[in-house]
């Protein structure tokens, strides 16, 4: 069945610094958000959808309130699964998992918009293989673990948190 989302929206206090929730927003039905950043100067979230939707969402925030306003929405390629925006202010970069793309864009502080650059690949164009695209673990894994890699990088292994667990007793 399709997962009905939400996102809940709090104002701090300027004095306590405690947070009061202020509104609830719903999601469209099926939607799953994979990752979301907020601008530098806090004015704007965006948050990556992917599956069904392969697009990004681009909302305006209202810092008192914690209010937010559906701006617009941009169309990306396959399964959008991470978002990052430039500690500048003046890039975003999404990774498109089943295109094993990365999208460039330019950030414009007014309004909010992302200016797409350019899309690259993230593979080979005559890679044949588990593409792990989306995956920015997999680097670090290649690094750390190469010995769980098969020779040619074709596969990579299933590793979860309670197989480590399991194998090193912790």
């Amino acid at each position: 069945s399709k997962l009905d989302l939400a996102v809940d929206t709090y104002a701090l206090d300027r004095v306590t610094g405690l947070p009061s929730h202020t509104e609830t927003y719903t999601l469209p039905t099926g939607s799953v958000p994979n990752d979301a950043a907020v601008a530098p100067r806090g004015d704007f979230l965006y948050a990556a959808f992917g599956h069904d939707f392969n697009m990004l969402g681009i909302w305006a925030t209202e810092r008192d309130s914690g209010a937010l306003q559906l701006l617009s929405s941009k169309q990306v390629q396959a399964n959008p699964t991470d978002l990052a925006l430039d500690p500048s202010g003046r890039f975003a970069y999404v990774i498109n998992e089943l295109a094993s793309t990365i999208t460039a864009f330019r950030y414009q502080a007014e309004g909010g918009v992302l200016e797409t650059l350019q899309t690259v690949p993230t593979l080979p164009a005559d890679f044949d293989g588990d593409t792990h695209g989306g995956l920015v673990e997999t680097s670090q894994l290649l690094a750390l673990c190469p010995e769980w890699v098969d020779p040619d990088h074709k596969s990579l292994p299933i590793r979860t948190v309670e197989k480590w667990v399991q194998e090193n007793g912790r």
